[in-house]
């Protein structure tokens, strides 16, 4: 199984080691569900649950764990944001032209 190391947005954070196909799959999950619309992270677990269920997808391991490492390390790439000056605090996605 291929592997990606994962990024944080604090660079003095350590970070993890996961499946790419794990990755990759919320990675889409969370883009299709955060797709011109930003939400709490609570409300994208249930968005990525209800896709992987949806699509017969079988995840193996904890869905709220890997999506929080996966946030984090589409937050540090510049894929979403995440608008801090409110709780709870909304993700959206990082709009590339």
């Amino acid at each position: 199984m291929e592997k990606i190391r994962l990024r944080h947005i604090d660079p003095a954070k350590k970070t993890v080691t996961i499946d790419k196909g794990r990755y990759q799959t919320l990675q889409n999950a969370v883009c299709i569900s955060l797709e011109g619309k930003e939400m709490p992270f609570k409300s994208l677990l249930a968005a990525t649950r209800a896709y992987l269920l949806k699509n017969n997808i079988k995840f193996e391991g904890s869905v709220s764990w890997y999506l929080a490492w996966v946030c984090i390390h589409m937050e540090a790439i510049g894929e979403i944001k995440v608008d801090r000056s409110k709780s709870p605090h909304k993700i959206g996605l990082v709009c590339k032209n």
